[in-house]
């Protein structure tokens, strides 16, 4: 029996958000019950690359994940979405491209599946070790397919760049709406591409190559902190199995992403309430203080006259 972690690189999951695991260093008792209380779907992900060394000791270790969704996209000229931009998983065969489907060992059991670099996102898991091994998940050789796929759309992305920057102009939408909602003032906001943020990403990647040409020097150092990094504490939990059948049905990526924001806006009301509460706590001991001291002086004035003029002599 082999024992490894629960996700594997490339392996098909059922994932759900926990929305009380991720605010749970908050300490917040009254956001942690009203987490318990929020509706969660399960969605189905193809699990990327883990993004630091596994470390058995660590109570989390974070991972990109892939959401699958059913049906060709629309194209979206604003995000420089466009239906070709995904890869199709068995049994599903087709694709505007004719590109070759995934095959995760065994087919699906849903038909029209589809999963695209451009609907991503990373995220903590709760560190498991286990002999349980993954049902459908994606050889090396399809993997390396498949990083083909997905740079052959980061190029497409890059030719339309201008078109999108001038549909968002025209618009005067400079981010769409799920992008903003995810990207909220939340203290563990979630990292993810999302259909948005993938040229954004993108449009950053020439530069981040060239200053890892430049730091190639270093690799023993980059080594070193990358095998000594702690899990990313501002990313979500989510819960994962290899038991594609606790969901009945392929959710739709937004309800995840939806999921995130509500989440973030219920963290930032909810943390603003016990910011309030406790200025509003510190104030009434203030008052309570000043006023026993005045009392104190209006029972004694004598005494307080003493004391002050002790005080002023010692100056």
């Amino acid at each position: 029996m082999n024992i490894q972690s629960l996700p594997t690189e490339y392996s098909f999951v059922a994932l759900s958000l926990n929305p009380e695991a991720t605010v749970s260093s908050l300490e917040n008792e009254e956001l942690s019950a009203a987490c318990r209380r929020l509706q969660r779907k399960t969605f189905v992900a193809l699990v990327g690359e883990r993004r630091q060394f596994f470390m058995p000791w660590e109570p989390y270790h974070s991972w990109q994940f892939y959401l699958v969704f059913q049906g060709l996209r629309e194209e979206d000229a604003a995000r420089g979405i466009e239906p070709e931009m995904s890869v199709p998983i068995l049994p599903n065969t087709t694709h505007p491209l004719c590109r070759q489907p995934l095959d995760p060992g065994y087919a699906l059991p849903w038909n029209d599946c589809y999963f695209s670099e451009s609907i991503q996102f990373d995220a903590r898991v709760a560190t498991c070790v286990t002999g349980e091994e993954p049902v459908y998940y994606a050889t090396s050789e399809q993997v390396e397919r498949i990083q083909r796929y997905f740079e052959e759309d980061v190029q497409r992305r890059r030719v339309l760049r201008p078109q999108i920057v001038a549909v968002r102009a025209i618009t005067g939408n400079a981010r769409d709406i799920e992008h903003n909602d995810a990207e909220s003032e939340a203290p563990w906001a979630s990292s993810f591409v999302g259909e948005s943020g993938s040229m954004d990403r993108a449009q950053g990647e020439d530069s981040a190559s060239a200053s890892s040409r430049e730091g190639s020097g270093s690799d023993a150092r980059i080594m070193l902190d990358e095998m000594t990094a702690r899990p990313h504490s501002n990313l979500v939990v989510v819960e994962v199995s290899f038991d594609l059948s606790s969901t009945a049905q392929i959710h739709c990526p937004d309800e995840f992403f939806k999921e995130i924001a509500s989440l973030k806006r219920l963290t930032i009301e909810l943390e603003n309430t016990r910011m309030q509460r406790e200025v509003e706590n510190a104030q009434r001991i203030d008052q309570e203080y000043f006023a026993a001291v005045q009392a104190a002086r209006n029972k004694h004035p004598r005494a307080c006259k003493y004391n002050n003029r002790l005080f002023q002599q010692s100056i």
